[in-house]
């Protein structure tokens, strides 16, 4: 705490919690040291056992969302005009001993989930035959997305000895035929099935992309968000990349008050701002906790709340990750109690108590304390944070104020019977002037 000049009033602070200088964040934390076969364990970009000195060929395997919800617009163009042009521009620039497949879904046939076509299997790259059959596509039908990583899958199982292939899924919506892609995809990973599914959402608009997310957590590979056809080119170029090699994992649950709650979680290294990768946990477990991978290094983690009031933030600083280890962060948003009495004269006191986030002028939280003891101290219920508490008596002539600073709020799903800390610059003041 810092210390204040002697003031007319008594104010007493009670934090559940804790009360002190600035602190980073709160939460869990402990390291793993080895990656788990099951979902989310895998590296991005290049499957498994695959190193950056590697000199296998790129093998990658498109999933294309040709469904009628394609016909809608991006900007000017047709989504689909545009995924066409943006996918043949990406295989174009594809090194010419790539190996491409590609499949498509939605687009011969309405209300048919078994609507996909191998347009082309896993072959030494064919750039003007993948050209004229993306050009080809018109979109029509449903969005079978479980049923085109079966095929997908099938074609992995079935050419294992040529090496790890990278699927790159690219859709604008999520399953409309009653399947289950994210178990799909984290039962093929612990099949042992050599492949990193990385999935794009193309301009996706406000819908909960949980399931996608999911989809590329369980497949070891990246949900990527392209809300427009430029964004669509720098998002197939981080899938298909040579990637640093990421066998780091950063796992973040997010919990509010016991129960999972939604953040997004955005990673940078330490000390830059240099965004590394970024997810969101929504409230389902199957994607909370959030599972990054990353390669080994130290990291800034910022955790922001999504549905909670005043979008809170937490952070973790200089976070450090090895290789091959799991580090587990829990983000804690649970409300703490935060309790002011005003004493004046030794009696509880009439005053006006308003509670600020750090550096902030519009006020999160206020209260009127009151001459009886069942309402003074009052106590407030917030969200973790740093806070200034300004106080304004009622009874004192001219609202004599004080103002307390540098107050920490930590949460706890469940509140702790509160204990008193000592203002010694209040308590110091002459009881005289208190009168």
């Amino acid at each position: 705490m810092k210390c204040w000049k002697p003031c007319l009033l008594l104010a007493a602070l009670i934090v559940c919690c804790g009360c002190g200088g600035s602190q980073t964040m709160s939460g869990a934390n402990s390291v793993k040291p080895s990656i788990p076969p099951a979902a989310g364990s895998s590296p991005t970009g290049p499957a498994s056992g695959q190193t950056a000195t590697d000199k296998k060929s790129l093998r990658l395997l498109y999933i294309l969302d040709a469904s009628g919800s394609m016909l809608g617009k991006v900007g000017a163009e047709e989504k689909m005009a545009a995924a066409r042009r943006v996918l043949r521009d990406s295989i174009n620039i594809l090194p010419a001993d790539s190996q491409v497949g590609l499949i498509a879904y939605g687009h011969r046939r309405k209300n048919d989930c078994e609507d996909i076509e191998l347009l082309s299997p896993l072959k030494p790259i064919d750039k003007g035959g993948l050209a004229q059959q993306i050009d080809a596509l018109k979109p029509n039908g449903m969005t079978p997305i479980t049923n085109s990583l079966q095929q997908a899958f099938e074609i992995v199982k079935s050419q294992q000895a040529g090496g790890p292939v990278t699927v790159v899924l690219v859709t604008d919506g999520l399953e409309t035929c009653k399947g289950d892609p994210c178990k799909l995809a984290r039962e093929a990973r612990q099949a042992g099935l050599d492949f990193v599914l990385h999935v794009i959402g193309f301009d996706v608009g406000k819908i909960t992309v949980s399931q996608l997310e999911c989809v590329a957590q369980a497949g070891g590979g990246r949900y990527l968000n392209a809300q427009n056809a430029d964004e669509l080119a720098t998002a197939l170029a981080g899938a298909v990349a040579p990637p640093e090699v990421g066998d780091a994992r950063l796992s973040v649950k997010a919990i509010a008050d016991g129960k999972l709650t939604d953040v997004v979680v955005i990673v940078r290294r330490s000390g830059t701002n240099e965004e590394m990768i970024s997810g969101r946990t929504y409230e389902a477990a199957e994607t909370n906790p959030r599972i990054l991978p990353l390669p080994a290094g130290e990291y800034d983690v910022t955790v922001t709340a999504v549905n909670l009031s005043g979008v809170p933030s937490l952070r973790f600083e200089k976070l450090s990750i090895g290789s091959g280890q799991t580090v587990e962060k829990t983000a804690d948003f649970s409300a703490g109690e935060l309790a002011i009495e005003v004493i004046r004269n030794g009696k509880p006191s009439e005053g006006v108590v308003q509670v600020f986030p750090a550096g902030k002028t519009d006020a999160a939280a206020s209260g009127r304390t009151s001459t009886q003891s069942a309402g003074n101290p009052f106590t407030f219920r917030l969200l973790p944070g740093k806070y200034e508490v300004e106080v304004r008596s009622i009874e004192v002539a001219g609202g004599t104020s004080v103002r307390l600073t540098d107050v920490i709020v930590e949460g706890a799903a469940k509140i702790n019977a509160p204990s008193t800390l000592p203002l010694e610059a209040f308590a110091s003041a002459p009881r005289a002037a208190l009168s």
